[in-house]
């Protein structure tokens, strides 16, 4: 059903006919103005599609923008602000849409073996500086002591990510 709408929502986007529609968090309803499919609704359901912009839904854009201390991506529902350094306390933050701040820093790499019990910490976090390496990714190359391993943020409209990459 799902693939059906989007076909549809794609169709009516190519088309010709201007169309008028209803906005949401998570969903575009199109109105077509003039044609054959007149009647019909299609809706476009995408997690995230939309941002509140004020008093109206605007189409999120998940860009991160370079700031004096970092890296800001305000036209999606969570506004993200990452430090440019990232050994510092609350180096990443989001803010929910309803204005909940969820904080975070990466601290260690630490490997647990279920079987005896025992933990190892493999690397700590070091001083590393970000770099903006597409208009939505941030990477921290060698952010740890101890191993090779970058942190890398990437954001798209329905999702931010932490990813930690081995070299």
């Amino acid at each position: 059903m799902i693939a059906v709408i989007s076909m549809l929502a794609a169709r009516h986007a190519r088309s010709q006919d201007s169309f008028r529609g209803a906005l949401g968090p998570h969903h575009r309803r199109m109105q077509p103005l003039s044609g054959a499919e007149a009647e019909r609704h299609p809706v476009e359901i995408s997690t995230g599609m939309n941002f509140r912009n004020g008093t109206q839904w605007t189409p999120s854009d998940p860009t991160f923008t370079v700031t004096r201390g970092g890296f800001m991506a305000t036209n999606i529902q969570h506004k993200i602000h990452i430090s440019s350094q990232l050994n510092l306390s609350h180096a990443v933050l989001a803010l929910s849409p309803d204005g909940i701040p969820i904080q975070s820093t990466p601290v260690a790499i630490r490997l647990f073996d279920a079987a005896s019990g025992s933990a190892a910490i493999i690397g700590l976090l070091t001083n590393s500086t970000g770099a903006l390496v597409t208009d939505n990714q941030v990477l921290f190359p060698d952010a740890f002591s101890g191993i090779c391993a970058d942190v890398l943020y990437t954001l798209q409209k329905g999702t931010f990510e932490q990813d930690v990459v081995f070299r």
